[in-house]
């Protein structure tokens, strides 16, 4: 990272084996961040910085740092801060104010339709797909993020947008929020939610 004389990031460059699905994520997260700002003979300068990003598959919902270690992220947490920070933050308020959580929880959830003309197309593979369960307990601004043959994103956001889901409720009241998971497609034409 290149940090600025204001204490912002100014550039974020992502170096090592991270996956590209993650990337865009890594980046905006640490676009984000805000520094004391350094100096050099009493006046603010720009200092370039390194941090280690590991993903990992644990159900930990925040971020972990360890002296020595960089920060660990868990990839869906780590999805929804990058694609709705404001939402997620007004969740984190109300986590710090005490307040009670019932967790979403899906109602009903179409199985996407591989499209007939791609069935020969070798296309298998996983991908992250992230959105909101609105207060109706309805998806929207439903984002597919990996690889994955245009057809098949489109047949996967129809199929997220058809869902219903028991929406979060903050002290007993229905809520927006933020959802990532995992889906995987297959050359068998259909498609496995991954547990």
């Amino acid at each position: 990272m290149k940090v600025g004389p204001t204490g912002r990031v100014l550039e974020v460059k992502v170096v090592g084996e991270a996956p590209e699905m993650y990337q865009e994520s890594i980046q905006k997260a640490l676009s984000q961040w805000q520094f004391q700002p350094g100096t050099v003979q009493g006046k603010p300068a720009v200092f370039v910085m390194q941090v280690k990003i590991t993903f990992v598959g644990s159900h930990d919902q925040s971020a972990k740092v360890g002296k020595g270690q960089g920060i660990t992220f868990e990839p869906s947490s780590t999805i929804t801060r990058s694609l709705f920070p404001e939402l997620t933050q007004k969740l984190d308020d109300h986590r710090k104010a005490g307040r009670r959580f019932h967790q979403p929880k899906p109602w009903e959830m179409p199985s996407p339709e591989y499209p007939q003309y791609m069935r020969d197309m070798q296309a298998e593979g996983t991908v992250w797909v992230a959105f909101i369960v609105n207060e109706s307990g309805r998806a929207e601004s439903i984002h597919v993020l990996g690889k994955c043959p245009q057809p098949l994103q489109e047949s996967i956001g129809k199929a997220v947008a058809g869902g219903y889901w028991e929406p979060l409720l903050v002290d007993g009241k229905p809520h927006a929020c933020p959802v990532a998971g995992q889906m995987t497609f297959r050359l068998q034409r259909q498609y496995y939610p991954v547990p």
